[in-house]
């Protein structure tokens, strides 16, 4: 079977969400019979390591050397076209070229589209299509305009009202739809579509990387380019790590691609680290991986890789919604300084660490969801062809 996979970034280094579950599925396909040929925008300084991960993959690379669109000319562009901003920053027309140009010389059997982004890259007519949703994109905007208010708010409202409409025509024109978490396959049928599940991929041990200072010593990714997390971090600060802070004395705390020039930040017990070109680097062997989220879809993926790298988790309600997770078992749950308190002195490492990596084992086993992947596309394939 030959598949295009389509995608809105390339997948190396896999160092955040997005990349890790690319990576993850592509490494898990290696043992099928499926040939794959992976069409993405690439940053240009990554294209010649993205293009020799992929091949050490056994994926045939065709990445378009560029960068999305910027958020501005999106705007600008979504004003005119009717199409959501988030589909513009990502309708590129090189990568549509190349989309085009394969289809025309590869007889594909089907096209997997990796985010909701990619179809607008597709021709008019195509081999048949699964969308594997990482999330349910109006849902966030929609959530993100709530948080913002203001004329800011109000703008992204109405793209969240043009994203859920543009969602609705995708899911119910594409042959599959796959989503990461029962929560998402039942916004889903709210378009009238009937989405599958196959949880996010992952091995159940990697290493954990060298250990921070600190007892404990908490760890916050805090990535700015995302409202949802800068708005965790700003929260966290000023919420949850004052209580920690005092409870804790020796507890110090570790921002990994934070706003290194945030006025807020002035703590000398607090430690910022430029965002990772190596994701162990984030998970310390003697850290606590800390997740506040206040708004979010799909699952964290970076909840998954603590858990394989053996650091305790603990997150706020939304931050684990979607993983099934049992909080006191796989992880711990605070949305409050004083619930954060609580959780760090409760907290049983090893049993935490456990019971995640036994969960991985059982629900994330990249072979078995690899072969679920490879099930639902070749059933896709035979109804098209029936």
């Amino acid at each position: 079977m030959r598949v295009l996979y389509l995608a809105t970034k390339e997948p190396w280094p896999p160092v955040d969400g997005g990349r890790l579950l690319i990576h993850n599925t592509l490494h898990s396909l290696a043992d099928h019979d499926v040939e794959l040929t992976y069409v993405a925008p690439c940053a240009p300084e990554r294209v010649d390591a993205a293009t020799r991960a992929l091949t050490e993959l056994g994926v045939t690379p065709a990445l378009v050397p560029r960068d999305a669109r910027s958020r501005l000319g999106a705007a600008l562009v979504s004003v005119f076209s009717g199409r959501p901003l988030s589909i513009e920053r990502h309708r590129l027309t090189d990568v549509r070229a190349t989309v085009a140009d394969r289809l025309a010389r590869v007889a594909f059997d089907l096209v997997h589209g990796e985010q909701l982004q990619t179809i607008a890259n597709l021709p008019s007519s195509s081999p048949p299509v699964v969308l594997r949703a990482q999330n349910v994109e109006s849902d966030l905007w929609r959530a993100v305009a709530d948080s913002l208010g203001g004329p800011r708010g109000a703008f992204l409202g109405w793209q969240a009202r043009r994203l859920r409409r543009y969602e609705s025509r995708v899911a119910n024109r594409v042959a599959s739809v796959i989503a990461l978490t029962t929560e998402d396959a039942t916004a889903f049928t709210r378009f009238g579509a009937t989405p599958e599940i196959i949880a996010a991929p992952f091995a159940s041990e990697l290493p954990s990387g060298p250990p921070l200072s600190g007892e404990p010593a908490l760890i916050v990714g805090g990535s700015g380019g995302w409202w949802p997390n800068r708005q965790g971090v700003e929260r966290f600060l000023t919420t949850m790590w004052p209580a920690a802070r005092k409870a804790f004395p020796t507890a110090e705390l570790h921002l990994f691609g934070a706003d290194r020039d945030d006025p807020k930040i002035r703590d000398e017990r607090v430690h910022l680290h430029p965002a990772p070109d190596d994701s162990r680097k984030l998970f310390a062997q003697n850290g606590v991986l800390v997740v506040p989220l206040w708004i979010a879809s799909g699952v964290r993926i970076k909840i998954l890789e603590a858990w394989a790298r053996g650091i305790p988790v603990i997150a706020t309600a939304t931050a684990a919604r979607g993983l099934g997770a049992t909080p006191g078992r796989e992880l711990m749950l605070a949305d409050t300084g004083e619930q954060l308190v609580d959780a760090l002195g409760t907290l049983d490492r090893e049993r935490v660490i456990t019971a995640g990596r036994r969960r991985l084992q059982t629900v994330h086993d990249p072979a078995r969801l690899a072969t679920a992947l490879v099930d639902i596309w070749r059933h896709t394939v035979n109804r098209a062809s029936g």
